[in-house]
């Protein structure tokens, strides 16, 4: 039976309809169905046959062109950046490993060995996003839209990059594509009159790469994992007009983090590096059980605890559970050997408000034992960094890996280093702040407040 678990109840139908063959070589499926007794019925049923909406570039209603990812635009991207259109934004995200020379595939300066990509590769996809050929409006427009879908041959395989990070194609296709057409559609009066359309009749929509997955008994989640067919803008309407949120499909995102990890880096002599909790600057560890943490009426054994069940929002019980393991790598051994078995699914991990979540609770561990506030301060400007060299893919609790540390920092026999190093840059955040100005003020996305002094430490509620 076709999953519905976020979909709204509707009289109307929506079907999508595309370009597709009966049959594909090669062993790949075929997503063609016959849309035509579907037709039939409703005609039947309804009294009226469904309305048709080509919602391609080729539209010849003006109107519904307007729901092309080619049209709708300029995008804001991320870091202040901005795109043609939706369709540019998406494509020219790629990161191409080969291109076509004298009719051979040869690797391009885009990307590097483990794939991500060079300044080459910015270079190129800033000089796409601006082009304004690449813009309907301009005349040359039509003789672009090749370019603008298929930048490179087949058979270049491709992940993309975005704010960052690394993502493969079902983070890419929810994250990227799906994310920046609703935004964008949702404010058109294309959209306004495609949802009047709905509420009158049903409609069948046609785009170029869509196709009636209903028909094909697929799940909305299937639409967007196979890899054998796009995840088009079609689909995404009619996910949309059914009630049901593409953005809440498939499984947690992969990011690989890149940003400046390929540039090795010197160690400083003085750099602090946390490896155990009982070393001398292992209070910052946050498995350390020395310091726990009280928040809401609970205490948490370590910060970890803390942060292990801030992973888990609304799941009181696998909290509980989390709480009752006494110490802080235990427990999230245990975590990681629940997820793995699907006992719990774990928020996004390695995003922003994962590193909002660490933030925080390193802010209630000074604010709870102020004792440490002065050790901090003490450490100047040295680089403060968990040392990951033993474990430098750094698996996380859903057991996904990463290429380059994230939290931490690999050291290298020469010397050098390399990694995000999360969690030392923000137990520099706290001590910047309380060097420059005596004290730091935070947020939380509830509007709670946290504010740490030097000498003094004060929490409390927004007034709402």
């Amino acid at each position: 039976m076709r999953n519905r678990a976020h979909k709204t109840h509707v009289s109307n139908e929506v079907r999508v309809i595309g370009k597709n063959r009966k049959g594909r070589g090669g062993g790949k499926p075929s997503f063609w169905s016959d849309i035509e007794p579907w037709i039939k019925l409703r005609t039947r049923v309804t009294g009226k046959a469904p309305v048709h909406v080509n919602v391609t570039s080729h539209s010849k209603e003006p109107w519904s062109r307007e729901l092309s990812p080619m049209y709708l635009g300029p995008v804001a991207t991320y870091g202040g950046g901005k795109a043609v259109s939706v369709e540019v934004a998406w494509q020219y995200s790629r990161v191409y490993s080969h291109i076509l020379k004298d009719g051979k595939l040869v690797p391009t300066p885009f990307a590097h060995p483990d794939g991500s990509p060079t300044p080459e590769w910015f270079s190129w996809r800033d000089y796409s996003w601006g082009r304004a050929d690449f813009q309907h409006a301009d005349p040359r427009f039509p003789g672009n839209k090749g370019a603008i879908r298929r930048a490179f041959p087949k058979g270049s395989r491709s992940k993309w990059f975005w704010d960052g990070d690394m993502l493969d194609r079902t983070t890419a296709r929810r994250e990227i594509y799906a994310r920046l057409y609703i935004q964008s559609v949702q404010a058109t009066s294309a959209w306004q009159k495609l949802q009047t359309l709905f509420q009158q009749g049903d409609v069948r929509i046609f785009d170029f790469d869509g196709y009636d997955d209903i028909a094909l008994g697929m799940t909305p989640e299937q639409t967007l994992l196979t890899p054998d067919h796009p995840w088009g803008h079609g689909t995404l309407l009619a996910f949309m007009l059914q009630g049901i949120d593409p953005l809440r499909l498939g499984p947690p995102s992969v990011r690989v983090p890149v940003r400046n990890l390929m540039r090795f880096q010197p160690l400083p002599k003085d750099a602090i590096l946390l490896r155990k909790s009982e070393d001398a600057f292992g209070w910052m560890n946050n498995m350390n059980n020395k310091y726990p943490i009280q928040d809401g009426g609970t205490t948490y054994a370590s910060s970890e605890h803390w942060f292990l069940c801030k992973r888990f929002p609304g799941n009181t019980r696998f909290q509980a559970k989390i709480l009752a393991v006494n110490s802080g790598l235990p427990a999230k051994n245990w975590v990681r050997s629940e997820v793995k078995q699907g006992h719990a699914m774990p928020c996004t991990l390695r995003d922003k408000a994962d590193l909002d979540r660490l933030r925080w609770v390193l802010g209630l561990k000074l604010k709870q034992h102020p004792e440490l506030i002065p050790a901090l301060l003490a450490t100047n400007s040295r680089l403060i960094a968990e040392d990951s060299s033993l474990r430098p893919l750094e698996p996380e609790i859903d057991s996904s890996t990463v290429a380059v540390p994230f939290w931490g920092i690999k050291v290298e026999a020469d010397g050098t280093f390399r990694g995000e190093n999360k969690l030392g840059a923000l137990w520099a955040e706290w001590r910047e702040a309380l060097q420059k100005d005596g004290f730091r003020e935070i947020v939380s996305p509830q509007g709670d407040i946290l504010r740490v002094e030097s000498g003094a430490v004060t929490d409390r509620k927004s007034v709402v």
